[in-house]
């Protein structure tokens, strides 16, 4: 075979070429540093390139979101560790007050310095980064407390991106922070009214009639003192037959479930088989004992739920003594004359129709009327109190019924006009009652009108009964307060009528909203049941915006819920379905009964009584003159829209509210309940402020003597400072866990962002001492063929021959 020179050049120019090619490929390595430009050059280090890549701009979104989030986590702990410090001093100021060597002035002075504190505390919770406020919640651009402590934020969590479907909250929502709460907090409740042995007190009168009187002991009752030493007697004989003395008990268990009951006692039995009887009430048992039931040292009762994280326990209860038996419902005690032992008492008070005296057992010759008179705002009634500033504005006249000093019947009227006043009424008592001159002497002393007679003109039977101007009789009479318990009417503030009682879902012990069907607060369950025959029924009663008296009527059932007003046909609570229906009971909510409630005491009812498009307006338009609203509280408050004073008032409760012969209320809305020590449910600035006025009123404790009747006393409010300081550090300690879980996810993030790169440089970065090594010896073989084509090219015939 000849070969020649073109066989030299078809064999060496592709070898050339390729070498060329490699080269070239080698170079631009080196000079890019990577392997590859382009995904066809090598498809799956292109493919597993891009996904690295993915994931290295993923790392770098978590760094960045965890390092703004941290900043955000980091200034929020701090924050919150300035509260727990504050609290501290807050707490060492109440201590202080707590001292009895306190002047009046010192006490001042540390009041003064505590609303200093609470100040800060403000300014701390309104703390802001980068003009974001850190207890907002989502709403950073919200300023979250107001002056009055008032939350304005939401409870959404804010959250760090960490990767796909994984995020990490950083801050604290003053929802949590300010109105949360401890699962682990157990409910104490107490009464108010101090006991204090009336066997020793009055020895005279109980024990024998030649002691002096000035022989008397103040000693708190303690349990294994007598119930006769506990509700008194007016003479020296112990019975130890006749359970002659009832406590009328009413409350609210653990899981909502509420409940009334006639507790009958002898005079012999002690305190504490009393206190055993409350807690088998509340379903203690020999092997279970579900709430603690403890006297305090000032003959107060207190009660202890041993389930922690419920915040509806509750406890109402009244005494009385009647050798003829208990009676069946609450409201005959205001006008029966019989002696009545309280036990809680507060600043609020319901409706009667008749109210009469109490007898003063250790002085025939004194008693008090069963009414306290107290202002539209809760001040106590001075003898110049106008009585439209006390009673119902619908009372026309006042019957003085009874009897007089000698025994024989009274019958006379009082007017009561637009200028008459408590002293009025008292002249008129005064002179209708007494048959001789100075055989009977009336007065007011806090807001209680007090009777004092000659000796031996005790046949006095003092009824006093309210009119109208069609002299009807009318429940519009103030009660005395520590009677009336969920049936008290609402507390006036101007144009606002509210109630204290939170309405609080039994599941999972949240407020109600108005989404929230009545039946998952009520007491009972099945709530209505057409089938058992179980029905609610709620009364609404008092006046309305145009200062019109009414009393209506709410029917809960299954078959379809209706109300009614002064007797009126019964207008269809409608619900939202398509046909539209009358709501069966188990399904309303509280939205459907404030709008009722609205056109109540609006006096903006449905043109008829059973039109969907006519209950529509009537809703729409009573909207025009005021609103009933479920606050963040659970609380039902109504409001009258353009009004400085409301002429409204009103009470709302359980129809079987006074009836034991009945269960205990399914609904309440606002009563004179027992007073909070603790709960899991925390209000911080609403707590602070109370804490505060109890040092401004120098109320060292709860009762009935000082200040507002239903503040907790200082001593009670060191227990409320610690348990604000526990849910703070515990809220601290939340902050401090999200902090650490975003620098480990942050340290966790740069490893994985070290490692990724490492990854993706082996995959896709090029070796540059391999891809030097290569170079070289592509270079040689480059010379070496450049070199083989230069000989061939110098080939000649004569170098084949």
């Amino acid at each position: 075979m000849r070969i020649t020179q073109s066989m030299y050049y078809q064999n060496l120019s592709p070898d050339k070429s390729n070498i060329a090619q490699k080269l070239f490929d080698v170079n631009k390595q080196i000079s890019s540093g990577s392997k590859i430009q382009y995904a066809y050059e090598a498809p799956t280090t292109f493919a597993e390139t891009l996904k690295l890549d993915d994931e290295l701009q993923t790392f770098d979104q978590v760094i960045k979101s965890v390092d703004s989030g941290l900043k955000f986590s980091q200034q929020t702990d701090s924050t919150i560790g300035e509260f727990t410090k504050t609290l501290d001093q807050f707490k060492t100021k109440l201590i202080q007050a707590a001292s009895s060597a306190n002047s009046d002035v010192s006490m001042q002075a540390l009041a003064s310095e505590m609303r200093g504190i609470e100040s800060h505390l403000r300014n701390l919770a309104n703390t802001s980064v980068n003009g974001q406020y850190l207890f907002s919640g989502s709403l950073v651009d919200q300023k979250p407390i107001d002056q009055n402590g008032n939350y304005s934020g939401n409870a959404d969590s804010m959250t760090s991106f960490l990767g796909s479907n994984v995020r990490q909250a950083y801050n604290i929502s003053g929802a949590d922070l300010f109105l949360g709460e401890e699962s682990t907090t157990k409910r104490k409740i107490t009464t108010n009214v101090k006991h204090l042995n009336q066997t020793l007190l009055y020895p005279d009168v109980m024990v024998d009639p030649t002691q002096p009187r000035s022989s008397a002991k103040e000693e708190y009752i303690t349990t294994s003192d007598t119930i006769r030493d506990l509700v008194g007697d007016n003479d020296t004989v112990v019975d130890t037959v006749n359970a002659q003395n009832h406590f009328y008990i009413s409350g609210t268990k653990h899981d909502g479930s509420t409940f009334k009951t006639i507790v009958d006692m002898k005079d012999n039995e002690t305190v504490g088989d009393l206190l055993d009887k409350i807690g088998k009430a509340f379903g203690n048992t020999s092997a279970n004992k579900v709430v603690d039931v403890t006297l305090n040292n000032y003959g107060q009762i207190e009660i202890e739920d041993n389930l922690p994280g419920s915040s509806k326990l509750d406890f109402h209860m009244i005494g009385n003594v009647d050798p003829a038996g208990a009676v069946t419902n609450l409201d005959t005690l205001n006008s029966n004359g019989t002696r009545v032992v309280e036990f809680t008492k507060s600043e609020i008070s319901g409706y009667q129709t008749t109210v009469g005296q109490q007898r003063n057992p250790y002085n025939p010759d004194s008693f008090i009327l069963n009414m306290d008179l107290r202002t539209k705002t809760d001040a106590m009634a001075s003898p110049a109190t106008l009585l439209t500033d006390v009673f119902r504005s619908d009372i026309s006249s006042i019957t003085l019924g009874g009897t007089r000093t000698d025994g024989t019947p009274n019958a006379t009227t009082f007017n009561v006009t637009a200028t008459s006043t408590v002293q009025d009424l008292v002249n008129a008592i005064n002179t209708s009652y007494q048959v001789a001159p100075d055989d009977l002497t009336v007065s007011v002393v806090n807001g209680r009108i007090n009777f004092n007679t000659t000796s031996g003109q005790n046949n006095i039977d003092v009824q006093l009964t309210a009119n109208d101007a069609a002299t009807n009789p009318l429940r519009a009479l103030a009660s005395n307060a520590s009677i009336s318990y969920d049936d008290a009417k609402f507390t006036k503030s101007g144009s606002h009528l509210l109630s204290n009682v939170p309405q609080i879902v039994k599941a999972d012990n949240s407020f109600a909203t108005y989404q929230t069907k009545l039946s998952e607060v009520g007491a009972y369950a099945p709530f209505v049941d057409a089938g058992g025959g179980v029905t609610q029924q709620l009364k609404l009663s008092g006046i309305d915006i145009n200062g019109n008296p009414f009393d209506a009527q709410i029917d809960l059932a299954e078959g379809g819920s209706t109300f009614s007003v002064n007797g009126s046909p019964n207008y269809t609570i409608f619900d939202m379905s398509t046909p539209r229906a009358a709501v069966n009971g188990n399904d309303m909510t509280y939205k459907q009964l404030t709008d009722v409630v609205n056109m109540i005491v609006s006096n903006t009812l449905p043109a008829t009584t059973n039109t969907a498009t006519d209950y529509d307006a009537a809703i729409t338009t009573s909207l025009n003159s005021s609103v009933v609203t479920l606050d963040n509280k659970g609380q039902i408050n109504f409001e009258q829209t353009g009004a400085n004073t409301t002429k409204a008032d009103i009470s709302f409760y359980d129809a079987n509210s006074t009836d034991f012969t009945k269960g205990g209320s399914a609904l309440e809305f606002n009563s004179n309940s027992s007073l909070t020590i603790s709960d899991p449910k925390t209000d911080f600035f609403a707590q602070i402020d109370e804490i505060i006025k109890s040092v401004e009123q120098q109320k060292m404790r709860a009762d009935t003597e000082t200040g507002d009747l239903r503040n907790i006393g200082i001593q009670n409010a060191i227990q409320m400072v610690d348990d604000l300081n526990d849910h703070m550090s515990k809220e601290q300690s939340q902050s401090g866990v999200q902090s650490q879980s975003l620098i480990a996810a942050s340290d966790r993030t740069q490893m994985l962002k070290v490692s990724t790169t490492s990854i993706r440089s082996d995959v896709i970065d090029t070796d540059i001492a391999d891809a030097t090594l290569k170079l070289n010896q592509l270079q040689l073989n480059y010379q070496a063929i450049y070199s083989s084509i230069s000989k061939v090219a110098k080939l000649s015939l004569v170098n084949y021959l």
